[in-house]
């Protein structure tokens, strides 16, 4: 998305392309190998992804809501790449929606100092308002 210098992304993926939806994905899994406690998403820039608020509805409806429990343990969701902070301070509401869902841990990508503070700031008040 932003083809920063330092990032190897690019070479490493030269083409992306939408893998088949998320329920679809989800229950694949689940006939072959039964439903399971956690979500792994591996996206290298998952809020980037056109239609994200849908996504994260989706995420939300499959059972990965805040406080989730599948046979009394928490369930987790992991964007395990890191989340864009640069588009947590560019749409607050995507934080409010990443607070709906069972998200941990929360992985920030700060590839630039300035978003530090910004989405820092925009953490504090998710916190505050979804706590």
């Amino acid at each position: 998305m932003r083809n920063c210098k330092f990032c190897s992304v690019p070479k490493l993926e030269p083409e992306f392309g939408a893998l088949a939806p998320l329920e679809e994905q989800i229950a694949a899994i689940e006939k072959a190998h039964g439903a399971k406690q956690h979500l792994v998403i591996m996206d290298n820039n998952v809020l980037a992804i056109q239609g994200i608020d849908r996504h994260l509805r989706t995420i939300e409806s499959l059972g990965f809501q805040r406080g989730a429990r599948k046979n009394g343990r928490k369930r987790t969701v992991d964007f395990n790449q890191g989340i864009d902070a640069r588009l947590i301070t560019k749409k607050p509401e995507l934080v409010a929606a990443l607070g709906r869902l069972a998200t941990q841990p929360m992985r920030l990508a700060f590839d630039f100092h300035s978003s530090c503070h910004k989405a820092g700031d925009k953490g504090r008040h998710a916190q505050t308002e979804l706590s």
